[in-house]
């Protein structure tokens, strides 16, 4: 019978694969090649744990970007 993954085990290591994808400069085809893994899974759990895309750049305090809205006085 085959052994059943800890949720909490598959998360860290999809993180880490996605941290490593990021720094990796590849393609999301390349990585999921060299990794034995399917594009399909690097999009899901890119998804999942929210993040959008090859770079997720932070603020220069190590906290999250706080977001800036720009209102337009109609003058």
């Amino acid at each position: 019978m085959a052994r059943k993954r800890n949720p909490h085990e598959t998360e860290r290591r999809w993180r880490t694969l996605l941290t490593r994808l990021e720094r990796s400069g590849q393609s999301v085809a390349e990585f999921a090649a060299r990794h034995s893994v399917s594009t399909a899974s690097v999009y899901h759990w890119r998804k999942r744990l929210g993040r959008s895309g090859p770079v997720r750049r932070r603020s220069p305090s190590g906290g999250p970007r706080a977001s800036a809205r720009v209102y337009c006085s109609g003058r």
